[in-house]
C-alpha cells in the first residue's frame, strides 16, 4: 500500500517472529526451606523459605490474535457516505474474505485497511515471575495447641496489564471516535497486551489451632495484610493509556484484616448407659465457621469521556473528604455509604485526579 504508515510491517517480512515470545531458558526457579528446632524440646520450631514461580498465560489471550488479519477479518463502518444502502462505498467489499493458506498467498498478502479492533503482544513480553518467601516461629501450648506467628510476602513481575495502544486524542478533529485516533486512519482500537505489571503482597499471619482431644478442635486466623499492584487480573486496563503507573494502588482484593474461626465439637453420648438414649444423643456433632473482613476497595469514575481517549475509565475528581464518619446506623449508611458531595466530573481534557481503590466497601 502506497498509503501505509511509516513503519508498515507486511507478512512474510524477516522482522516478523512466528512465535509470540521467543524461548528462555534461564528461567531457573530456585526455591529452599528450612525448619529448626529452637529448644531441642519439640515445641518450639522456627521456618522459613522461599522460592521463584513462573506463570503460564492463560490460552484465550493468545487466541484472540485468531480475529485479526490475515486469519480473520471483521469491518466497522460508521456514518458511510453512501448509507446504508452502499455501505461499503468509502471501504469496498472486502468480503467474501479468505485468509492465505499457502507461503505465496502470505507473502503476497495485502492487509485490507483499517485494521479494526487488533490485538497484539508486545516485542518484548515474557511470562511473569512470582517470588515468594516466609517466616514463622511456632509454639506448643498445653498438651493440644499450636501457635504460629508469621511473615508471608511475595513480589510479581513483569505481570499481564493490557492498554489502549491507539486512544483517541482530545480535541483532534474528526466526524467520529476512530478518525480521532493516535493512528487514525489505518486503526482504531489496538489492544496492545503487554508485560509491564508488578505487584507487592506483605501479610502477617497468626494463627491458634487446638487438635481435636475429648471431642473439640478450633482453628483461628488473623491476617494483616496489603497488596498493591497497576491492575488485579489480567483484562485490567489503566484508565490513561499514557500512564499505566497512575493506576498503582492497593489491589482489587485487598482486604487489610481477615478473620476466620472455626470448631468441630463432636457432642458427648457414647458414655451414656440407656442403649436408646445412646442411640438418639450419640454421633452428632456441632460445627461452625466465623469470617469477618474489611469490604473490597472500589474505584469512583466519572461515567463520561471527558478525556477524550474513548477508554471509558475516566475517574471523577476529588474535591472534599468521601468520608462520612462513624457512629452512623446501617439504614443511614445503605442510604449514602460515602459522602457523594465529595466527587464531581472530571474537567474536560483530563482523566481525573481520584486515585484508584481510594475508598473501601
Amino acid at each position: 500500500y502506497p498509503s501505509a504508515p511509516p513503519g508498515y510491517v507486511f507478512p512474510g517480512d524477516p522482522g516478523v517472529s512466528s512465535t509470540t515470545m521467543n524461548s528462555r531458558l534461564s528461567n531457573w526457579g530456585p526455591r529452599f526451606g528450612f525448619a529448626y528446632d529452637l529448644l531441642g524440646n519439640g515445641k518450639t520450631s522456627i521456618r522459613g523459605g522461599y522460592g521463584i514461580f513462573y506463570s503460564d498465560i492463560r490460552e484465550q489471550a493468545p487466541n484472540n490474535i485468531s480475529s485479526d488479519e490475515p486469519f480473520g477479518l471483521s469491518l466497522s463502518v460508521a456514518q458511510p457516505t453512501g448509507g446504508v444502502s452502499n455501505p461499503y462505498a468509502d471501504t469496498g467489499n472486502p468480503f467474501p474474505f479468505t485468509p492465505p493458506s499457502t507461503s505465496q498467498a502470505q507473502s503476497a498478502f495485502k492487509f485490507i485497511l483499517p485494521l479494526t479492533t487488533v490485538t497484539e503482544w508486545d516485542a518484548n513480553f515474557r511470562e511473569a515471575m512470582i517470588q515468594q518467601w516466609n517466616l514463622s516461629v511456632q509454639q506448643q501450648l498445653f498438651s493440644d495447641w499450636i501457635v504460629t506467628v508469621a511473615y508471608a510476602g511475595s513480589t510479581g513481575n513483569p505481570l499481564f496489564l493490557q492498554n489502549q495502544l491507539n486512544p483517541t486524542v482530545f480535541g483532534k478533529p474528526g466526524a467520529n471516535a476512530n478518525a480521532q485516533r493516535v493512528y487514525a486512519p489505518y486503526y482504531s482500537s489496538i489492544v496492545d497486551i503487554l508485560s509491564v505489571g508488578n505487584s507487592n503482597y506483605n501479610a502477617l499471619q497468626v494463627s491458634a489451632n487446638k487438635r481435636f482431644h475429648r471431642g473439640l478442635t478450633i482453628l483461628l486466623n488473623y491476617t494483616f495484610s496489603k497488596s498493591i499492584d497497576e491492575g488485579s487480573n489480567d483484562s485490567d486496563s489503566p484508565a490513561n493509556p499514557n500512564n499505566i503507573r497512575a493506576d498503582r494502588a492497593v489491589s482489587n482484593y485487598n482486604l487489610p484484616n481477615k478473620f476466620v474461626g472455626s470448631f468441630v465439637w463432636d457432642l458427648p453420648g457414647g458414655a451414656i448407659h440407656n442403649a436408646l438414649v445412646r442411640t438418639l444423643a450419640g454421633g452428632w456433632e456441632l460445627n461452625g465457621i466465623i469470617n469477618l473482613q474489611n469490604g473490597l476497595p472500589f474505584s469512583v469514575t466519572s461515567g463520561v469521556n471527558n478525556s477524550g481517549s474513548s477508554v471509558g475509565a475516566d475517574r471523577a475528581n476529588v474535591v472534599g473528604d468521601p468520608n462520612l464518619g462513624g457512629g452512623r446506623s446501617t439504614a443511614q449508611m445503605l442510604h449514602q455509604y460515602f459522602n457523594t458531595a465529595a466527587f464531581v466530573v472530571n474537567p474536560p481534557g483530563t482523566f481525573g485526579n481520584a486515585g484508584r481503590n481510594i475508598l473501601i466497601g
